[in-house]
């Protein structure tokens, strides 16, 4: 069976490693994120909004950091609201 792609990025499979565990992490709010916004993610990248998102399970990010896989930074991709764990302290909306 093949997955749809969402539109103009590449599907990733949520993190799975996370089900199961002891405390499950909810999805985050997207509607409250704006450009320039930083946020965290399940798998320890940090990633800059670019656009808000349309959908609120979907938004445009860019890869700032990924000690995973350092492949990735500067790449842009759609982040699914799972992947996202919580904006980072430096965010003006967040001060």
């Amino acid at each position: 069976m093949e997955l749809a792609q969402p539109s103009g990025a590449r599907y990733r499979r949520p993190h799975r490693g996370l089900i199961g565990k002891k405390e499950e992490l909810s999805a985050m709010d997207l509607w409250g994120l704006k450009p320039g916004d930083q946020v965290h993610t399940v798998d320890g990248a940090r990633v800059e909004v670019l656009k808000e998102t349309e959908d609120g399970r979907w938004i445009l990010v860019r890869y700032l950091e990924s000690p995973n896989n350092p492949g990735i930074v500067g790449t842009e991709d759609l982040c699914h609201e799972d992947e996202l764990l919580e904006p980072t302290s430096n965010n003006p909306a967040m001060s």
